[in-house]
């Protein structure tokens, strides 16, 4: 029945497996469960108790493995309950040690959020509801208010003034700018002789122009008539 449901090259993997067998963390029952399956299907690899409890031992972890080595059982079955009995203290000792080590890093978290949260109120006054409005990205300048050239003449990249192309940039020998000359400039002295608006007069200004007091002297008479009438 073996030679028909197990040809000698599956019959080779479960040996190879069997050899390789071992606990892998705190699953024994797993272990054990699939050794009793490899021993019972290639039973010439442990053909005396003493082999058998000698390869169970060997699959097991370190600890686990000196606590049955130096109990001296004989019985396979009294080994599977004592390593049983082992695995299940070795899952409970971690089971207790785990919540320490995960508390303490729940509280170092809690304490870092609490303080975390300390240092934001001393920089918030609660009181404080102002609203900061955003800047604008684009304000408004005199530059962004002066209206586009709606001309017909080109700009002229000298000057940087629009005029026609067969006329000269207008500059200023005295300031040395484009855009205006010696007559409008504001630099030149001779520009800076105050005189009357009324009259043109550069000898006074309009409050002391004879002809603006002439002017202005009929209409300060009747100021004076009407207001002795009212008066009176």
């Amino acid at each position: 029945m073996m030679e028909e449901f197990c040809p000698p090259h599956e019959q080779q993997k479960l040996e190879e497996e069997f050899w390789a067998l071992k606990q892998i963390d705190d699953d024994n029952l797993a272990y054990t469960t699939r050794f009793k399956q490899l021993s019972f299907i290639v039973p010439h690899l442990v053909l005396t108790t003493d082999r058998m409890i000698r390869k169970y031992i060997n699959g097991l972890p370190p600890s686990m493995r000196d606590t049955i080595e130096a109990a001296k059982l004989d019985n396979i079955e009294t080994v599977y309950r004592l390593a049983a009995s082992l695995n299940n203290n070795r899952v409970r000792d971690k089971q207790i040690a785990t919540p320490t080590s995960s508390s303490k890093i729940a509280n170092q978290i809690i304490q870092q959020s609490s303080s975390g949260e300390g240092k934001k109120r001393k920089f918030q006054d609660p009181g404080c509801n102002a609203v900061v409005p955003a800047a604008n990205p684009n304000p408004v300048t005199p530059e962004n208010t002066r209206k586009p050239y709606a001309g017909i003449h080109p700009k002229c990249t000298t000057c940087n003034r629009h005029h026609p192309t067969n006329s000269n940039c207008r500059h200023c020998t005295i300031c040395n700018r484009f855009g205006h000359d010696t007559t409008y400039c504001l630099t030149n002295s001779a520009n800076k002789v105050r005189a009357c608006f009324k009259c043109g007069d550069t000898t006074h200004l309009r409050p002391q122009c004879p002809l603006w007091n002439q002017e202005r002297q009929p209409a300060q008479d009747d100021n004076k008539v009407i207001d002795g009438t009212l008066l009176h």
